[in-house]
């Protein structure tokens, strides 16, 4: 979310009609919970993107896709040794995929924190669309809620989604962020 208002400006530059926003994830896929970008910060930098936005395009659309479920990749995939390895060998998302196999209350309560902070960002990318008005439209949560499979993750690092799951979630948030 730190990147977003420069990427807003050169949007701006572009002069576009509409944006989608589809940002957060990286956020809250950190080395560990401690480095996850805190909710303020993460409001402050969409606040400013979306100011930049409305001051130089005031007529610009706006669609801010929710940030996935990423407790649901590790629930799909954890037990995938194929997925746990390739997490564990390129530390991907290890907020929450570090020791992926652990039943530790200390990993649960990890992965807890992290989910928690995702529903905390989705929160603030709806708070902050209802602010910036009737040009912004949010997923209502369709991303986040999307119930996608491991045959819909990508095998080259089982954490994108692959064809078949970016098809899914293109499903998923058009229908919910081009309501105008």
């Amino acid at each position: 979310m730190a990147d977003l208002n420069r990427q807003m400006a050169k949007v701006v530059s572009q002069k576009v009609d509409y944006v989608t926003v589809p940002l957060g994830a990286n956020d809250a896929c950190t080395p560990s919970v401690s480095t996850m970008t805190s909710v303020a910060a993460f409001r402050r930098s969409l606040d400013t993107a979306l100011g930049t936005l409305s001051t130089s395009l005031p007529d610009a659309k706006v669609g801010l896709i929710s940030v996935p479920n990423i407790y649901r990749l590790w629930s799909v995939a954890h037990t995938n040794r194929a997925a746990a390895s390739t997490w564990n060998a390129f530390k991907i998302c290890q907020s929450m995929l570090d020791v992926p196999t652990s039943t530790a209350q200390a990993d649960v309560q990890r992965r807890a924190r992290v989910l928690q902070r995702v529903v905390d960002f989705n929160t603030q990318l709806a708070q902050a669309c209802v602010a910036y008005g009737s040009n912004c439209a949010d997923d209502g949560d369709a991303v986040f809620d999307d119930q996608f499979t491991l045959s819909q993750i990508s095998a080259w690092d089982y954490f994108h989604p692959n064809a078949s799951g970016q098809a899914a979630l293109a499903s998923v948030s058009f229908p919910n962020a081009f309501g105008w």
